[in-house]
């Protein structure tokens, strides 16, 4: 898309929906040669009133080339580069200024540098002008203005609540996996238990006293004293159960919950 400076002045007045803005500011009489801006803004605010200075850029060229950006520096406590995407890389910044990149469609305005504040009077001349062409500004661009802030608020809107529609199923998505997970796993634990249970009652049976797990010396000793060589094999395989199961549990517990 190519971006014109129109384009910009566009972004700038809807970003000002509620401020004073002048595009193509002149900064006092038009004799003299006087400094003219591409864009002034004040916020309207008695006990923190700021005023800002906008240098448009479409063309590298233009930005490399422009040697008069200083004289603008006296009418705003702010001053801001604004341009397209990489017109203006944000290390090649002059310091004390700022700098806001619009989105690739023309659609939004996004700060790269955020632009110090400088204490300084703005000259008198530049507001006898805005006061001299308020009404022409109001009819001009604050009505068009508050049209189209409107309507970007609204395109905002919607996008905002399409973004949350989507959050909104990926989210329940991702609960519904988790929950299906975590009955798996439940099952699985609950067969193991009811395997330990049995194998827990089997070795009860057979005389023998064990929690977790079953010694080499309980063996020998139920051995030694009433266990015939079935009931041996079957107190093997039932320890060869329980450790198996203990060590699957143990596994289980300590492995981190996948995504």
């Amino acid at each position: 898309m190519n971006i014109t400076a129109k384009d910009i002045v566009d972004l700038l007045a809807i970003k000002h929906g509620r401020d004073v803005f002048v595009p193509e500011c002149k900064t006092g009489p038009s004799v003299g040669g006087v400094p003219r801006l591409d864009a002034w803004a004040m916020n309207r605010s008695w006990a923190q009133h700021a005023a800002t200075v906008y240098e448009i850029k479409v063309h590298r060229s233009d930005f490399l080339a422009d040697k008069k950006w200083p004289n603008y520096l006296d009418y705003g406590h702010y001053f801001y580069w604004v341009c397209p995407p990489k017109v203006i890389a944000p290390r090649e910044v002059p310091e004390g200024t700022g700098l806001l990149w619009t989105s690739v469609n023309a659609k939004r305005l996004y700060t790269k540098v955020k632009a110090p504040r400088r204490e300084l009077e703005v000259p008198n001349e530049l507001f006898v002008y805005v006061m001299m062409w308020r009404a022409r500004i109001t009819r001009e661009y604050q009505a068009e203005d508050a049209a189209d802030y409107w309507k970007q608020w609204l395109a905002t809107k919607r996008e905002n609540r399409e973004l949350g529609h989507r959050v909104s199923r990926s989210m329940a998505k991702l609960v519904r996996e988790r929950i299906d997970e975590v009955d798996t796993k439940n099952q699985w634990l609950a067969k193991q238990n009811e395997r330990l249970a049995e194998a827990k009652k089997l070795c009860a049976e057979l005389g023998v006293d064990i929690s977790w797990t079953i010694s080499a010396d309980a063996i020998r000793q139920a051995q030694r004293e009433k266990l015939g060589g079935d009931v041996l094999h079957q107190l093997r395989e039932a320890m060869r159960v329980l450790e198996r199961a203990e060590k699957e549990i143990a596994a289980e517990v300590a492995a981190p919950p996948t995504s």
